[in-house]
């Protein structure tokens, strides 16, 4: 039988990888559908923290960190409860704690992480 051949189980192993790198990625993609379908939510916030994250990726045997990090922001709103968004990079550079303007943000029902709110835009006010 070819599946009891030498290149019958390299096929199957090579679709095993492929399914298994499939089912990894689907929630991921199910995560940004779900926040894109979200309503922009808009609110006027102040800057309480920034911070960056490194993404690690395994290469082999190694993790290897990836050269652009995650650029997070802790943003308070009015009601006095604070959400972590991440954030384009050019508009993390531009912002200082204590800043103050206004918040276009979409997310998840029950959101609990920065995984699951996007930052649509952030408008610094006048100062």
């Amino acid at each position: 039988m070819y599946w009891q051949s030498r290149e019958g189980k390299q096929l199957l192993i090579g679709l095993a990888v492929v399914l298994l790198m499939l089912l990894m990625t689907i929630p991921a993609f199910a995560n940004g559908s779900m926040i894109s379908r979200q309503p922009a939510q808009e609110a006027q916030v102040t800057v309480v923290a920034k911070r960056t994250s490194d993404i690690y990726v395994r290469v082999g045997k190694r993790r290897q960190k990836i050269k652009n990090p995650r650029c997070l922001v802790t943003f308070k709103f009015p009601d006095g409860s604070e959400k972590e968004l991440r954030i384009e990079r050019e508009i993390f550079e531009n912002l200082n704690v204590g800043d103050t303007g206004t918040l276009s943000y979409k997310e998840r029902k029950n959101a609990t992480s920065f995984d699951h709110r996007r930052c649509i835009r952030f408008e610094k006010d006048e100062q």
